[in-house]
């Protein structure tokens, strides 16, 4: 199905994390205060939040390009051929949920370090059960 228009949400106004963690770790000591496999899992955890928007952003980006192809006259695409853009998006969505994925994953394992801070109940109870679904449709596409 080609759309007719793009509902995601513009998420580019998200600032990346990944930069100021590292200018704060080497100039600030930042990681002194937790336990070395917490720092590493916080390190590792900002570098899937930063690819899964990422990749969230070009799957859009593919939308909006695929909704723009859809209006060129049709003599133009005669002469010059279409573009799917649908195959990209389905590469750039797919890699962002398996980056979510891996997130939630993570996620467990912070939990279950004592040395790493602890995620309050009602934040942590969210994000599984929203993650929960998301699971669900990863492993329908994987599996």
């Amino acid at each position: 199905m080609i759309p007719k228009e793009c509902k995601m949400p513009d998420l580019s106004k998200l600032e990346r994390l990944q930069g100021a963690l590292t200018l704060r770790v080497v100039f600030t000591q930042a990681d002194a205060k937790v336990g070395r496999k917490a720092a590493l899992f916080r390190r590792v955890f900002i570098r899937l939040m930063d690819k899964s928007i990422a990749e969230y952003q070009e799957a859009r980006t593919a939308i909006n390009s695929q909704v723009q192809e859809s209006k060129r006259p049709p003599k133009e695409m005669q002469e010059t051929g279409r573009i799917i853009y649908m195959f990209s998006f389905s590469d750039h969505m797919e890699n962002c949920i398996n980056s979510v994925r891996r997130l939630l994953r993570l996620l467990e394992k912070i939990n279950s370090d004592k040395d790493a801070p602890t995620i309050p109940k009602d934040k942590k109870r969210c994000l599984f059960s929203q993650g929960k679904r998301l699971i669900d449709l990863r492993n329908t596409f994987e599996h």
